[in-house]
């Protein structure tokens, strides 16, 4: 069975932008007394589409995580939330000198783009 393809939508130059990436390299944070230490970084460049999440989409998250502005990032490449398996923190996205963090991805690689729910960051 054939699957559909997206990925059109996630870079299309109208609706899309361009934003960079933080990402810590996997498996090179360690676990130090006081909690985990970060390895070191590194900045992509990405283009994708990004818009406010609806409430359906935050439905997922806990009240207290729903204090700073949330928005959905649809891009083509993959991104990553904090995972045990990666031994890596949350991807960073920068948007309009704002930062966000990763809190959710749905990675719909089948159908050609990967959909993602970010957080602002206090103080950004």
């Amino acid at each position: 069975m054939p699957t559909l393809d997206l990925s059109e939508v996630a870079l299309d130059v109208d609706m899309g932008s361009c934003f960079q990436v933080i990402r810590q390299n996997a498996n090179t944070g360690i676990f130090v007394a006081g909690g985990f230490q970060p390895g070191p970084t590194q900045t992509l460049n990405f283009f994708g589409v990004i818009g406010v999440a609806t409430p359906k989409q935050l439905q997922m998250f806990p009240e207290g995580d729903r204090i700073a502005g949330s928005e959905i990032v649809i891009c083509n490449s993959m991104l990553y939330a904090t995972s045990e398996s990666r031994e890596a923190t949350s991807d960073l996205i920068v948007w309009h000198g704002l930062k966000y963090r990763v809190k959710s991805v749905a990675p719909w690689i089948d159908f050609g783009y990967v959909a993602a729910i970010v957080e602002r960051m206090k103080g950004s």
